[in-house]
């Protein structure tokens, strides 16, 4: 997820991420307490398509986001995008971490 701002940042974000990821989960996150709001995920994945990356999918829900993550194979897991997303989702992992 990306903090809401003009789509060529998030693209040029997307060129550099995209050739090293096996998949991308694009969520979104808002923070009304700061007033900051994700980019539309769906723009995100828009972005990808039109990069020629097909292997994602778009799970709105943060916390969905993270349950689709930590099931995925892969031996690295990354969370990226704002610091914001992860303030948004570091409740999540605590809360992973103390139930297991």
């Amino acid at each position: 997820s990306f903090i809401r701002t003009n789509q060529g940042k998030v693209r040029d974000n997307l060129e550099v991420l995209l050739p090293i990821v096996s998949h991308l989960i694009a969520t979104d996150f808002n923070l009304e307490a700061t007033e900051r709001y994700s980019t539309d995920p769906l723009n995100v994945v828009k972005i990808c398509d039109a990069l020629g990356y097909e292997d994602w999918e778009l799970v709105r829900q943060p916390a969905k986001a993270l349950q689709q993550l930590l099931q995925r194979e892969e031996q690295v897991l990354l969370i990226t995008g704002s610091f914001f997303l992860i303030s948004a989702v570091h409740p999540l992992i605590i809360k992973l971490k103390d139930t297991t």
